[in-house]
């Protein structure tokens, strides 16, 4: 799994889900650039029934935060995101789930690539590991200044990575 995430300067953020092709998504400007923010998930097994002093930490996974804010976007690929993010809209439905082979059953896991516009910078893509959160979209910034749509994704380990750069 890439360990270094950094990105310079506005970038084409395109999105891809069921195995289509890429679709862009949008630009994000020089003033808010993609972030990411992992977290390593620990489970403590505690020593006695009622808690006390963890007896051992148990590693259970690593997970990121993507943070995007684009200032122009495409409202009909948006649209597509939220809802393949919600799938059925059913309150209780599956995100995603493994079967005992470790292959997704379910998903509403989509792909994501990150381009910069400059020639020669790093791009990044997520690849079929990306899921909404409660907080996945919203617009900011209204009145006198240039609108925006603030992205917030998890990107969960898929092939036993988060991202590859491209």
């Amino acid at each position: 799994m890439a360990l270094t995430f950094h990105v310079a300067g506005p970038c084409v953020v395109s999105v891809r889900y069921d195995g289509g092709a890429y679709q862009v998504l949008g630009v994000t400007g020089n003033d808010d650039l993609p972030s990411l923010a992992m977290t390593d998930h620990m489970a403590d097994a505690m020593t006695v029934a009622t808690g006390g002093t963890p007896g051992l930490s148990v590693y259970a996974g690593t997970e990121a935060r993507l943070t995007l804010t684009l200032v122009s976007w495409d409202k009909t690929v948006l649209e597509g995101v939220a809802a393949h993010m919600r799938g059925s809209g059913v309150i209780g439905s599956m995100a995603y789930t493994y079967d005992s082979s470790g292959g997704r059953v379910v998903s509403k896991a989509f792909s994501l690539q990150i381009e910069p516009t400059i020639a020669g910078r790093r791009g990044y893509e997520f690849a079929n590991n990306v899921v909404g959160t409660s907080d996945s979209i919203a617009y900011e910034q209204f009145g006198n200044v240039e609108r925006t749509a603030r992205l917030s994704l998890r990107a969960l380990p898929f092939n036993n990575q988060i991202y590859t750069e491209i």
